[in-house]
């Protein structure tokens, strides 16, 4: 995601943002300030049902439910961050993720979207080697509607593969070992790439120009984790990471060079699984579990660093998703340990308030294994996520799809 601002002097923001972000908050009422803008070949595997699995009745918004249809019956064990999800122009879903097929212990990197026929499966990379909790990946769209998918794993190390023309796919190799990819594409295609080297632990930023692949140290500390990358066109991206052996909620700016990393939250064990948005003209939005209370927390930053705990369950955990709807209202998604197992979607209500709707109880998921978030032009929540659950006794992982309707709709189920 990308924002082109041109409502203010870039030298003036620019030096205002790096001394805000580093050095803490400052106040600048003479910053001219927008008004805040709008953001906004078939696998042959048997890949399950595929239909309306479940619907459930949100308890805090009466008259809405969630729409849940499994997407891969078979999707195999997966790491937190695992799964991307991102809507197109027409408000179709596109999926990648890492799945392991029955019976092997290798993996496949698989695309996965829908239009008005149905889902249609690529099989983008097979057999993948690698521990499943060594394996992550992060999807974008380009202004074609191609996908672009870096993922990593601690044996074949990180790689960017971009569809060229209808499923044919080009690879490159960035990094011998690295994980937690996050992918971003600029206005003209040209991709960026924050990532944890390996064995390491550094914050890395790489990004493709005319010469080719720049690759920068971001953070030369060991055992941070949990990057995620958010683009301002013309000026700084912005990283923000979990500094591990700190727990602390680091950010860092970087265009060709990096500025020194700065803290938004030290209040305790906080910063992992981390979520970035950025708003014009340059709002941040951050959401993060704070490991300490078993909390999930918020922290947003306009003219300076608002951080607030949101009110939820006392066990979230796994990975948190963020996206921003077109009136720069914040929506997370999260997954509540304790059983049954929930997963629990928060949305900013009026004054700031949160309301929090509970997608899936009766789904029987005992641990979601991944999860992500994404707002349609509609400003409709979508989430797309893998549970790990059991039947007849064995671990069964399933990757499904839930959208949030107004009115309850009744899906056949279709075998695939």
């Amino acid at each position: 995601m990308f924002l082109s601002i041109h409502s203010f002097h870039p030298f003036s923001w620019t030096k205002w943002l790096v001394l805000s972000l580093i050095f803490g908050s400052m106040s600048f009422s003479n910053l001219p300030r927008s008004a805040q803008a709008s953001l906004s070949q078939v696998n042959p595997e048997a890949f399950g049902q595929t239909g309306l699995e479940s619907q459930e009745r949100s308890p805090s918004t009466p008259g809405f439910i969630w729409q849940i249809v499994t997407v891969d019956q078979n999707a195999g064990p997966n790491n937190f961050d695992n799964i991307s999800l991102v809507m197109d122009s027409s408000d179709q879903p596109h999926l990648s993720y890492l799945r392991r097929p029955p019976n092997t212990n290798n993996n496949d990197l698989e695309y996965v979207h829908r239009d008005a026929s149905g889902w249609h499966f690529f099989k983008v990379v097979s057999d993948v080697p690698g521990d499943y909790y060594s394996i992550n990946s992060s999807m974008v769209l380009d202004s074609l509607v191609n996908a672009h998918i870096a993922y990593s794993t601690a044996t074949e190390g990180l790689r960017y593969v971009h569809e060229t023309y209808h499923y044919y796919w080009n690879f490159e190799t960035l990094a011998d070992s690295a994980t937690h990819p996050s992918l971003k594409l600029d206005s003209n295609n040209n991709p960026y790439i924050s990532y944890i080297g390996l064995p390491s632990g550094q914050l890395k930023y790489a990004y493709k120009d005319a010469y080719g692949w720049q690759i920068l140290t971001a953070d030369t500390s060991a055992f941070n984790n949990n990057s995620s990358l958010a683009l301002v066109e013309g000026y700084y991206n912005v990283i923000v990471y979990y500094a591990e052996e700190q727990g602390d909620l680091k950010i860092v700016l970087c265009t060709s060079t990096c500025t020194t990393p700065g803290t938004v939250d030290s209040q305790g064990d906080v910063g992992s699984d981390t979520s970035l948005v950025i708003t014009p003209p340059f709002d941040l939005h951050i959401s993060y579990l704070d490991h300490t209370n078993y909390a999930l927390k918020y922290a947003h930053f306009v003219y300076g660093w608002t951080i607030e705990t949101i009110p939820s369950p006392p066990h979230v955990d796994g990975i948190t998703s963020l996206a921003v709807d077109s009136k720069g209202s914040a929506h997370i998604a999260v997954f509540d340990l304790y059983p049954p197992g929930k997963i629990l979607y928060f949305s900013q209500g009026p004054g700031d308030t949160w309301n929090v709707e509970t997608v899936s109880t009766t789904y029987n998921v005992d641990s979601v294994q991944s999860i992500a978030l994404a707002i349609d032009s509609h400003d409709v929540p979508h989430i797309a996520f893998i549970d790990d659950h059991k039947e007849g006794g064995q671990p069964k992982y399933r990757l499904s799809y839930a959208t949030r309707i107004s009115s309850v709709v009744f899906l056949p189920v279709v075998e695939k």
